[in-house]
């Protein structure tokens, strides 16, 4: 697993929790995600899991749908009550809006 100084983002432990708790394979969970469109690979969603690529909010979207969560849960607990989280809950809200309305 990578360390808080190389990863690269934060919510790859939290999807993989959420994938296998609902059954799903990282296959079903492309193809969800897919569906709801999220254009990844199984090997981008690998490198979410495991750290190694940024994730854009987009991407964060179609995950909390998919496991029908709040955004905020895919993040580490200690990520979940500053400053930077309310505003980054506030950004995604407008890009859903924004979704939403298209």
């Amino acid at each position: 697993m990578a360390t808080p100084k190389t990863a690269l983002n934060s919510i790859g432990p939290n999807v993989v929790k959420y994938r296998q708790a609902q059954g799903l394979t990282q296959e079903d969970l492309v193809i969800d995600l897919q569906f709801e469109g999220c254009w990844i690979t199984r090997e981008t969603l690998a490198n979410i899991e495991t750290q190694r690529v940024r994730v854009n909010e987009l991407v964060v979207l179609a995950l909390a749908k998919v496991f029908r969560i709040r955004t905020e849960e895919l993040f580490p607990e200690q990520l979940r009550d500053g400053k930077k989280m309310k505003r980054l809950d506030e950004q995604f809200a407008l890009r859903q809006l924004r979704c939403d309305q298209e």
